[in-house]
């Protein structure tokens, strides 16, 4: 197995296991070299290139991920809502699962608790 699958298989299981801890439905299409996981039926994260994306709108990104920016492939427009999570990040599912959506709430837009 690549560094590439080891990293996605990885990432996968650990989204899987916090999305399912709050009620939803997980699945994931794999495309080419990405992989997107959903929960229900609306996207939540992105794993491309060893790296991790997650769907958030602007304002929440703001708050959780200041100063980043979408991810936006060079030569391709996209209004992407895709953005990096740092990789230190996976190894603190406490932080990682603020950009995961709570228990069967709206995926976007979702208020940080206070």
């Amino acid at each position: 197995m690549s560094h590439h699958a080891d990293f996605t298989a990885y990432v996968s299981d650990l989204l899987h296991r916090l999305l399912r801890a709050r009620g939803y439905v997980v699945s994931e299409q794999k495309k080419f070299n990405a992989t997107t996981l959903y929960a229900g039926d609306v996207p939540v994260a992105l794993i491309l290139r060893g790296s991790l994306y997650v769907g958030l709108s602007a304002a929440r990104a703001a708050l959780l991920l200041p100063g980043t920016r979408p991810l936006n492939p060079e030569g391709v427009h996209l209004d992407s809502h895709y953005y990096p999570v740092p990789l230190a990040w996976l190894c603190d599912p406490d932080k990682l699962a603020q950009c995961m959506p709570p228990a069967m709430q709206s995926v976007r837009d979702v208020p940080l608790a206070v």
